[in-house]
């Protein structure tokens, strides 16, 4: 078997995927040398070409579940965010509303401001705003 300086990567892996700086023509050249390899020098190549591609498409798969667990703990996230704040949003129209309908009840029964203000914790210029 031929070796490079790394002794797990055959001569056909570092030719096919190489670091070297020349890699075009080195793979361009491979095709030729290929085609001269014996027997189990191509097992030992496609073998290494093999390794390669199950490596990077376990990469690939693990890389896109990875996005994808991201993607749904945000979306998670940011819905729960949203839905809190508009719950307190909600609350909060809703507290006034059910506060200007009981500052309007008590001015069309004639309560005086001093109850209204003790009541509702409002002055007389927001009780006054309030038809």
């Amino acid at each position: 078997m031929r070796y490079t300086e790394e002794p797990y990567i055959s001569l056909g892996s570092k030719r096919n995927f190489g670091t070297l700086p020349n890699k075009d023509l080195l793979i361009n050249h491979s095709e030729a040398e290929i085609a001269s390899f014996t027997h189990t020098e191509l097992k030992e190549y496609e073998d290494s070409l093999k390794a390669y591609r199950d490596i990077k498409n376990s990469l690939d798969t693990a890389k896109d579940e990875g996005r994808a667990e991201g993607m749904a703990k945000g979306m998670a996230e940011g819905l729960a965010k949203g839905l809190a704040k508009g719950m307190a949003k909600g609350l909060a129209e809703g507290r006034v509303e059910t506060l200007n309908k009981m500052v309007s009840e008590m001015k069309r029964e004639g309560q005086g401001y001093d109850l209204i203000e003790k009541l509702t914790g409002l002055d007389q210029k927001d009780i006054d705003a309030i038809p």
